[in-house]
């Protein structure tokens, strides 16, 4: 895989009663699917400390100005657990 960049940062979030942190990690600059195209991907999980079980980051959305979405495709969405349900 050639060289690409990676960003990580941790960020709380009110979620119900409780603040939470979330660390986000997006990576681009690279093919990381094998279609020949550079390809961003993001990760966002719970701080070990956050997650009790019961939070969760179902309708996560993102932000992307002009015409940036021109060719945009999101694929290969892997989603998991602590316990393995879904």
């Amino acid at each position: 895989m050639a060289s690409y960049t990676s960003y990580t940062t941790t960020y709380t979030e009110r979620l119900g009663d409780t603040d939470e942190q979330i660390e986000a990690t997006f990576e681009y600059g690279a093919d990381f699917t094998g279609d020949g195209n550079d390809d961003i991907r993001v990760t966002l999980s719970f701080v070990d400390g956050s997650n009790s079980g019961t939070e969760d980051l179902i309708g996560v959305a993102f932000d992307i100005q002009d015409n940036a979405v021109a060719g945009l495709s999101i694929t290969d969405i892997q989603t998991a657990t602590a316990n393995g349900a879904l």
